[in-house]
């Protein structure tokens, strides 16, 4: 694993340490940001007059779109702009919370979820670029694991509050004012951070990543952009088993996540309060476990973590769709420590597993191709709902999500014989 942290001292330790702390902030309220939008959203589509059934394909074709921009953004993130990216997806993240209420369409609705979809593709690269070329691969976990802390603090509060909110504001009204709170942290993580990560080793970082995109890089045009598409999608052999396990766990958890919100509402009989409280304690559960995630990526394995999380995940799930209204509220904490758990472990493996200059074309290779096979997820979960029955799209999914861990075990084993 190469890494070209400036955490040694010097002048690089103060750019650095400001870059970490600056994402840690940022991060807070993203995840104010976030959370205000996966509860609000569909609780405002079905104001607007739509039904639970109706997200499932909003969400499919909202998928498209950030498929399709990642192997650009991967191209930047690793040829020294990171941080760039980082703002364009405050910016989407913005718009997903404004347009729909700019444009109540059908159309709207769509571009304002694949604006949510494009914020969450680039974010997570753009920063795990740059926290790989600050720290040692031996510790990223744990720093995964802060700053998972600091979102889930934000997670965990946000959805409570506006629920509360709601008796005295519309949906419309909430989702506009959570935009101008992402809009003011994104511009002022622009003007600290833009200027310190060449400071803090930026610049020999894009040095480095643009080794790894070289056939493309003397391109222009059509032909560069068709050269970084093929190298997005003509993934090296030992990202094979985390873009398999991608697929699967993308496309599990796709049938039924986009409907949770709405379904709680319309099939589960719970108000909108008690929908914020079930966000809030997914929240709480991603928030008390996030600095032990972080530890145990790092001491016990990445890889190991993350066949952890789905079994997790798969048992909420089912606790979801099997349980009482008592065990379906309960589900949210299982479902959060999964999510803890996914957050720190594939953060890392993806940071070291091509190093630390070419997690963009990384993450580019294995989320555009998991995103891209698991597009019709959403709309197959809708039709399971509504041809099935409730419980098809939960069921089905916790299945995935058990298969998804069968690479991850493999590969596991094929170490150890080696």
């Amino acid at each position: 694993m190469r890494y070209l942290g400036g955490l040694q001292g010097g002048s690089g330790f103060s750019a650095a340490g400001r870059v970490l702390k600056a994402i840690a902030v940022y991060g807070f309220f993203r995840g104010i940001a976030w959370s205000g939008f996966m509860y609000l959203y569909p609780l405002y589509v079905l104001s607007v007059g739509y039904h639970t059934a109706d997200l499932g394909p909003i969400a499919t074709y909202a998928s498209l779109a950030s498929a399709m921009i990642l192997p650009v953004a991967g191209y930047f993130i690793d040829v020294g702009y990171a941080p760039h990216v980082a703002v364009a997806s405050g910016l989407c993240v913005v718009g997903s919370l404004v347009l729909p209420v700019l444009a109540p369409t059908y159309l709207g609705l769509v571009a304002g979820y694949a604006l949510s979809n494009v914020a969450f593709m680039l974010w997570s690269p753009s920063r795990a670029s740059m926290v790989a070329l600050l720290v040692k691969p031996d510790v990223l976990g744990r720093i995964f694991g802060v700053y998972t802390l600091l979102y889930n603090i934000a997670r965990v509060a946000t959805p409570y509050l506006l629920g509360f909110a709601l008796s005295y504001f519309t949906y419309g009204q909430l989702m506009t004012y959570v935009g101008a709170v992402i809009l003011a942290a994104t511009v002022g993580f622009a003007v600290v951070v833009t200027p310190l990560v060449s400071a803090a080793g930026g610049a020999q970082g894009g040095a480095v990543g643009a080794s790894t995109w070289s056939s493309c890089v003397g391109l222009g045009g059509l032909s560069k952009v068709k050269c970084l598409y093929f190298r997005t999608f003509a993934l090296d052999r030992r990202l094979v088993p985390v873009a398999v396990f991608g697929i699967l766990d993308r496309f599990g958890w796709g049938l039924w996540m986009p409907l949770l919100n709405a379904y709680l509402k319309e099939y589960a009989g719970f108000t909108d309060e008690f929908v914020g409280l079930y966000n809030s304690l997914m929240g709480a559960g991603m928030l008390v476990f996030s600095l032990p995630a972080g530890y145990l990526t790092d001491r016990v394995g990445a890889l190991e973590m993350l066949v952890t999380n789905e079994f997790l995940g798969a048992a909420g799930t089912l606790m979801l769709a099997l349980g009482s209204s008592t065990i379906a509220l309960a589900s949210a904490i299982p479902l959060g420590v999964s999510i803890s758990l996914w957050i720190t472990s594939y953060n890392t493996v993806t940071s070291m597993i091509l190093g630390a200059g070419s997690v963009g074309r990384v993450r580019a290779g294995v989320d555009a191709t998991r995103t891209l096979i698991s597009i019709p997820a959403p709309l197959i979960g809708s039709a399971l709902f509504s041809g099935l029955g409730t419980l098809a799209p939960f069921v089905t999914g916790a299945a995935l999500m058990v298969l998804a861990t069968a690479p991850l075990i493999a590969t596991k084993k094929t170490k150890e014989v080696e």
